[in-house]
Protein backbone atom coordinates (compact mmCIF):
# COMPACT_ATOMS: atom_id res chain seq x y z
CA UNK A 1 0.00 0.00 0.00
CA UNK A 2 2.60 2.67 1.18
CA UNK A 3 5.02 1.49 -1.44
CA UNK A 4 2.52 1.76 -3.88
CA UNK A 5 1.21 5.60 -2.72
CA UNK A 6 4.64 6.45 -2.85
CA UNK A 7 5.78 5.29 -6.36
CA UNK A 8 2.15 7.03 -7.32
CA UNK A 9 2.84 10.22 -6.17
CA UNK A 10 5.99 10.28 -7.72
CA UNK A 11 4.70 9.44 -10.79
CA UNK A 12 2.21 12.54 -10.19
CA UNK A 13 5.04 14.64 -9.09
CA UNK A 14 7.29 13.72 -11.82
CA UNK A 15 4.65 14.20 -15.12
CA UNK A 16 3.46 17.57 -13.80
CA UNK A 17 6.51 18.61 -13.09
CA UNK A 18 7.54 17.13 -17.15
CA UNK A 19 4.08 19.38 -18.36
CA UNK A 20 5.65 22.67 -16.40
CA UNK A 21 8.65 21.93 -18.33
CA UNK A 22 6.94 21.25 -21.64
CA UNK A 23 4.76 24.71 -20.95
CA UNK A 24 8.02 26.67 -20.50
CA UNK A 25 9.84 25.21 -23.17
CA UNK A 26 6.72 26.07 -25.71
CA UNK A 27 6.81 29.08 -23.81
CA UNK A 28 10.59 29.98 -24.80
CA UNK A 29 9.85 29.02 -28.98
CA UNK A 30 7.07 31.03 -28.97
CA UNK A 31 9.21 33.66 -27.69
CA UNK A 32 11.95 32.59 -30.01
CA UNK A 33 9.59 32.74 -32.58
CA UNK A 34 8.19 36.08 -31.79
CA UNK A 35 11.54 37.74 -31.86
CA UNK A 36 12.96 36.39 -35.31
CA UNK A 37 9.28 37.74 -36.26
CA UNK A 38 10.12 41.20 -35.28
CA UNK A 39 13.83 40.82 -36.52
CA UNK A 40 13.06 42.04 -39.73
CA UNK A 41 11.68 45.30 -38.89
CA UNK A 42 14.37 45.67 -36.14
CA UNK A 43 16.88 45.70 -39.53
CA UNK A 44 14.43 47.90 -41.38
CA UNK A 45 14.29 50.33 -38.58
CA UNK A 46 17.92 50.40 -37.84
CA UNK A 47 18.88 51.22 -41.60
CA UNK A 48 16.40 53.90 -41.80
CA UNK A 49 18.03 55.42 -38.72
CA UNK A 50 21.23 54.54 -39.94
CA UNK A 51 20.52 56.45 -43.17
CA UNK A 52 19.02 59.46 -41.32
CA UNK A 53 22.22 59.66 -39.14
CA UNK A 54 24.46 59.48 -42.68
CA UNK A 55 22.00 62.78 -43.61
CA UNK A 56 22.70 64.82 -40.91
CA UNK A 57 26.38 64.68 -41.07
CA UNK A 58 25.86 65.18 -44.41
CA UNK A 59 23.77 68.42 -43.38
CA UNK A 60 26.14 69.26 -40.81
CA UNK A 61 29.58 69.28 -43.06
CA UNK A 62 28.14 71.32 -45.51
CA UNK A 63 26.69 73.83 -42.81
CA UNK A 64 30.24 73.94 -41.50
CA UNK A 65 31.97 74.02 -45.08
CA UNK A 66 29.35 76.99 -46.14
CA UNK A 67 30.14 79.01 -42.76
CA UNK A 68 33.58 78.29 -42.89
CA UNK A 69 33.20 79.49 -46.95
CA UNK A 70 31.36 82.74 -45.36
CA UNK A 71 34.44 83.20 -42.69
CA UNK A 72 37.10 83.67 -45.65
CA UNK A 73 34.77 86.09 -47.54
CA UNK A 74 34.20 87.97 -44.58
CA UNK A 75 38.08 87.97 -43.92
CA UNK A 76 38.39 88.98 -47.23
CA UNK A 77 36.09 91.74 -47.12
CA UNK A 78 37.71 93.70 -44.14
CA UNK A 79 41.68 93.10 -45.78
CA UNK A 80 39.95 95.24 -48.88
CA UNK A 81 37.83 97.84 -46.86
CA UNK A 82 41.15 98.31 -44.56
CA UNK A 83 43.45 98.24 -47.29
CA UNK A 84 41.61 100.74 -49.14
CA UNK A 85 41.30 102.95 -45.94
CA UNK A 86 37.09 102.82 -44.82
CA UNK A 87 36.75 102.45 -41.48
CA UNK A 88 35.09 99.06 -40.38
CA UNK A 89 31.96 98.99 -37.56
CA UNK A 90 33.01 97.85 -34.54
CA UNK A 91 31.35 94.41 -32.65
CA UNK A 92 28.87 97.36 -31.02
CA UNK A 93 27.90 98.42 -34.48
CA UNK A 94 29.83 101.94 -34.17
CA UNK A 95 31.82 103.50 -37.03
CA UNK A 96 34.92 104.78 -36.09
CA UNK A 97 35.76 108.27 -36.85
CA UNK A 98 37.87 108.35 -40.18
CA UNK A 99 41.63 107.82 -40.20
CA UNK A 100 40.94 105.96 -36.44
CA UNK A 101 41.75 102.78 -37.26
CA UNK A 102 39.59 100.09 -35.06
Amino acid sequence: GNVMRGIEEAVYLLSSELDDLQRSRSAVYARQFETAERVPKMKERLAAAQTERRKQLGRAAEAAEERDTLELRVEALERRLRLRGIPLPSENGETPAAGISP
